[in-house]
């Protein structure tokens, strides 16, 4: 689940915490960033308190993006554990589904973003897809290993609604030259999870784990050290390797 949680949920709670801070300032509730990240991090902790999650995510500023959002030179993405990440997501679907910032962000705001003329259409793109997503993590979780056909549909669904809407933000936001929306490699391999899901009727939470991200990095340094001639037979030595290692660890 690494595919999600150190790639898909970074870039989609960055674009969440984002855009609560520009309805924070466009709605005249905080009168700088700094107080709008201030103001939702505060609120974090206490949704956190009032759902009895223990959560160790950092207080998060205008530098925790990775970009200057004045002048971005590249797509936000926030730094997250695998837990944390999760938290953060689900905080972010509850804070864009408040009755107050829902009909602000659904209405037409009095001003937007300078030079994002389409911010509008943008701000609900993106608010759908944090609310897809979040809907998506809540039911996986509810799930055992296996999932019935009724499952298996509505988490492929949620799933395929949150690729399709972080890509209509991103072609929204390039449409005014803006960086949002980073899409990754990793989008491809979310979309074949849930192919995957979907026909074998097999939760994610079970075979796609830590384990993968293992062998990813193993795959990448392999791909550095060892020429392209040589490349598969060099990978299934060191897998063997690995293999008898462990074996005898246990």
């Amino acid at each position: 689940m690494h595919t999600c949680h150190l790639g898909l949920y970074q870039v989609a709670i960055a674009e969440g915490l984002i855009l609560l801070q520009e309805y924070s300032l466009l709605a005249g509730i905080a009168g700088s960033r700094t107080e709008a990240f201030r103001l939702s991090f505060t609120s974090f902790r206490s949704w956190c308190r009032a759902n009895k999650i223990g959560c160790s995510m950092r207080a998060w500023t205008a530098k925790s993006f990775h970009v200057d959002l004045d002048n971005p030179q590249d797509f936000p993405w926030i730094n997250g554990k695998a837990f944390n990440s999760r938290c953060v997501l689900g905080f972010c679907a509850h804070a864009l589904a408040a009755p107050a910032v829902k009909d602000f962000l659904l209405g037409d705001p009095p001003s937007v973003p300078a030079g994002f003329a389409n911010w509008s259409q943008f701000a609900r793109f993106t608010t759908a897809a944090v609310l897809a997503l979040s809907a998506f993590q809540d039911r996986l979780e509810g799930t055992t290993r296996y999932l019935t056909q009724t499952e298996a549909a509505d988490l492929h669904q949620r799933g395929l609604q949150f690729l399709e809407l972080s890509k209509g933000a991103h072609n929204l936001a390039s449409a005014s030259n803006k960086m949002r929306w980073l899409i990754l490699p990793k989008n491809h391999v979310f979309e074949e999870l849930l192919v995957g899901m979907s026909q074998n009727l097999y939760s994610c939470r079970y075979f796609h784990n830590f384990s993968e991200e293992d062998l990813m990095g193993s795959l990448k340094t392999s791909c550095r050290r060892y020429p392209l001639n040589s490349l598969e037979q060099n990978v299934l030595r060191n897998s063997l390797i690995n293999l008898v290692a462990a074996s005898k660890a246990r």
